[in-house]
């Protein structure tokens, strides 16, 4: 499902739960190879410091009210990028068996895809995709059992 299909579905499908509310980022999850079938769309009210989770699928579903922190607004008209191309871009930097990637379209400062490519042998990658130009602004890499090793915590 394309990102601004999922944006009409949650506008048509929230009506005036969204009143007071922009649109702060978008969130999906995905197996490589695999198409997104589902969207979280994060709305939030700078007034009350609060968010509305929109889940997009075959359905919609809301969930109202969550404490959130503050969030820059995101203008989908900047974006020129399809997440399907962000992700590409990403995994011609990628080796490896991949088991998941995660995707985020969010603004801090400029909209941007962060393009999280998670490996079999849990090392994780992150991109960041100008979702403008196309272009990786960043790339950082972790091993997410050595990060959450509870043995470092003694």
């Amino acid at each position: 499902m394309l990102f601004s299909e999922a944006l009409k579905k949650a506008e048509e499908s929230t009506g005036k739960k969204l009143e007071g509310y922009f649109l702060g980022s978008m969130f999906a999850s995905l197996a490589p190879q695999q198409e997104i079938s589902e969207w979280t769309l994060h709305y939030y009210n700078p007034g009350i410091k609060r968010g509305i989770d929109v889940t997009v699928s075959g359905t919609v579903s809301v969930e109202e009210s969550i404490p959130s922190r503050e969030t820059a607004p995101l203008d989908v008209s900047l974006v020129k990028i399809s997440a399907h191309d962000a992700v590409a871009t990403a995994m011609k930097h990628c080796a490896g068996d991949i088991s998941r990637i995660l995707l985020v379209l969010h603004n801090p400062g400029a909209p941007v895809w962060n393009v999280n490519v998670i490996s079999s042998s849990l090392n994780a990658t992150t991109f960041t995709v100008d979702a403008a130009g196309g272009e990786i602004l960043v790339s950082k890499s972790t091993s997410l059992l050595q990060r959450f090793n509870p043995s470092d915590d003694k």
